[in-house]
């Protein structure tokens, strides 16, 4: 979920007071491990918000605490390679990108190394 401080945009954002309801300790958990994330578009640039819950019987903090730091590690590796690109298009195409056509991903980097691409 994505938020903006002005309000309602282009992009259909939330209100920027979004609130996740907490769990009630009382019902049984949907997953063992449960993550909420929404992003808040600040004067300084998106900032992430996340939530993570478990019953406690599952995993201790610091298990969800370390994997809570390799998440955000991975996310922001992601972050990095995609603002590296010159281009959002940069890294190829990708099959969901070819709706009128069935191609394998190994097809198009054929395709796109045959045609300098």
């Amino acid at each position: 979920m994505r938020t903006d401080p002005a309000g309602p945009s282009d992009r259909g954002a939330a209100p920027e007071d979004v609130r996740l309801p907490s769990t009630d300790p009382e019902l049984p958990f949907s997953h063992c491990l449960e993550l909420n994330a929404v992003a808040h578009d600040r004067a300084g640039g998106p900032e992430l918000s996340m939530t993570w819950s478990w019953p406690a019987g599952l995993f201790g903090e610091e298990e969800v605490r370390a994997l809570a730091g390799l998440w955000s590690e991975a996310l922001a590796a992601l972050t990095a390679y995609a603002l590296a690109s010159p281009t959002p298009d940069a890294h190829g195409l990708r099959p969901s990108d070819l709706s009128l056509v069935d191609l394998l991903q190994d097809e198009i980097d054929e395709l796109e190394a045959e045609w300098d691409m």
